[in-house]
């Protein structure tokens, strides 16, 4: 195989200072001048060689962007062919071809420096590898080519990185569609998925998105799936991950309430992880996040449908599905629409033990649209129906917020009670606090301890008890 002649970079670096040393007008040169010292001399010589090498570097860096615009015009069967190995080595020959056919000299380094921008650029996301290789960030927003933010320990921040363009932050964004199967374009501007390592994509382009390309990369992270380390982190309270690990072996139906990035689907992990070997569980969601290490696990996951507007597997469909695989329990990524209907039918005919989430601000605000969720898949369904239904089927709330310090808390752990002019009355059995950041329960034993006995779990009575030298708090939330 023909390669290209390769010279040192020293010596490149010499060719080029030669040229422009030699194009100067006689009055610039340093020769010219008898009155500047031979120190000087050299040191303006370095200056001179550092200022060329940055300038072959640009000079990489915009070949590495013809190269790949003129690779992209290239029939082969080895570039299409869906192997990295193979697409490596034939990205490789044809730029080996390419520079031979232009008649051009590069240095080793710098053929290097070429091949890694050309696959960085096919493989990779451009500026965003570093964050997605950066275990410190969680979460990549990006606002526009030159807007780009990371989210760091719950709080964010702008990030170094930005794009060339609209246009290349538009190329990266097409790339991770389909690398996921999915299509982005004018007549669809919007996708969401996820990707080969997991993390969830999710953009917006003209003509939706107004001022360019919007992109939000929630990065795959390893779930906690330990009430302990939920405890370790301030998460909860020693005793309301006694009062949680009791409620789920004894198969409460619980509803994890809060906001975006508050922490939901990391409870909803550990929670799932404390189901006994012995049952069957069957998890829903619109994007694969859950992590359950759990022996007996069956993952569904929403298809969004294909260009031809055909194929779709929505939540509601899967749901009905997967009540025909005998499971035990069922879990719900989240609740965001009709579905809520099948979840409640769920909890109430032998699924006892399922959970779900749902963005709410408030243990009340989630009631509240868990109502208008079940109200838009039946609207003839009477409103006392279904706070009825709500009424036999969730045991539990938790509320879980992110603070503006970026940690998470559990605030509340609520039974609902019943309805009190239309609204929700919960019971809390356990609050935080934020005045002193701690947490206390209420001295009220839940209701649903009699539904855990009939399991065979007894919980132990003097979690619900306020500790010496505390006062119970009020209990009652509406």
């Amino acid at each position: 195989m023909l390669t290209p002649t390769l010279v040192s970079l020293h010596a490149v670096k010499g060719i080029f200072f030669v040229k422009e040393w030699d194009s100067r007008p006689a009055r610039d040169q340093l020769s010219s001048n008898p009155g500047v010292a031979t120190g000087n001399r050299k040191n303006a010589q370095k200056l001179e060689v550092v200022a060329l090498a940055a300038e072959a570097e640009d000079g990489v860096t915009k070949l590495a962007g013809e190269y790949r615009s003129r690779l992209a015009r290239i029939r082969d069967e080895k570039l299409a062919s869906g192997s990295p190995n193979e697409f490596a080595t034939a990205v490789r020959q044809h730029i080996v071809r390419l520079l031979i056919e232009d008649g051009r000299s590069l240095s080793l380094e710098q053929h290097q420096r070429l091949n890694d921008l050309v696959l960085s650029n096919a493989f990779g996301y451009g500026p965003l590898d570093g964050l997605l290789l950066d275990r410190s960030v969680t979460e990549i927003m990006v606002n526009g080519a030159h807007d780009v933010f990371v989210e760091r320990d719950g709080r964010l921040q702008k990030a170094k990185q930005s794009f060339r363009s609209d246009e290349h932050l538009l190329e990266v964004i097409r790339k991770m569609a389909a690398s996921i199967g999915r299509r982005i374009d004018e007549a669809t501007p919007m996708v969401d998925g996820r990707l080969a390592d997991g993390s969830r994509i999710n953009a917006v382009i003209p003509p939706a998105a107004v001022d360019g390309p919007s992109l939000t990369i929630r990065k795959f992270t390893p779930l906690l799936n330990s009430l302990t380390a939920l405890v370790n982190q301030g998460t909860l309270s020693l005793d309301m991950a006694v009062f949680l690990q009791h409620a789920v072996l004894g198969r409460a139906n619980l509803l994890i309430s809060g906001g975006t990035g508050s922490g939901k689907t990391t409870t909803l992990n550990v929670l799932g992880s404390l189901i006994p070997g012995t049952e069957r569980v069957v998890t829903i969601e619109d994007t694969a996040e859950l992590q359950l290490q759990h022996p007996h696990v069956v993952r569904l996951e929403y298809r969004p449908p294909n260009v031809e507007g055909r194929g779709e597997l929505n939540i509601r469909q899967l749901l009905r599905n997967s009540l025909r695989m005998r499971p035990d329990r069922i879990f719900v990524g989240e609740a965001r629409g009709a579905e809520a209907l099948e979840i409640l039918q769920a909890m109430n005919t032998g699924h006892d033990g399922s959970m779900s989430t749902i963005h709410a601000n408030s243990a009340q605000d989630a009631l509240a649209r868990l109502e208008t969720m079940v109200l838009s898949a039946a609207i003839d369904l009477p409103l006392d129906a279904v706070r009825a239904q709500i009424g036999r089927a969730v045991d539990l709330v938790l509320h879980q917020v992110r603070r503006p310090e970026g940690d998470r808390k559990v605030t509340q752990i609520s039974e609902i009670v019943g309805y009190d002019g239309g609204l929700p009355v919960l019971r809390d059995i356990f609050r935080y606090q934020s005045a002193d950041g701690r947490f206390y329960p209420t001295g009220i034993r839940p209701e649903c301890l009699s539904k855990l006995e009939f399991h065979g779990v007894r919980c132990p009575p003097e979690i619900f008890e306020p500790k010496v030298g505390e006062v119970a708090v009020m209990s009652v939330s509406q």
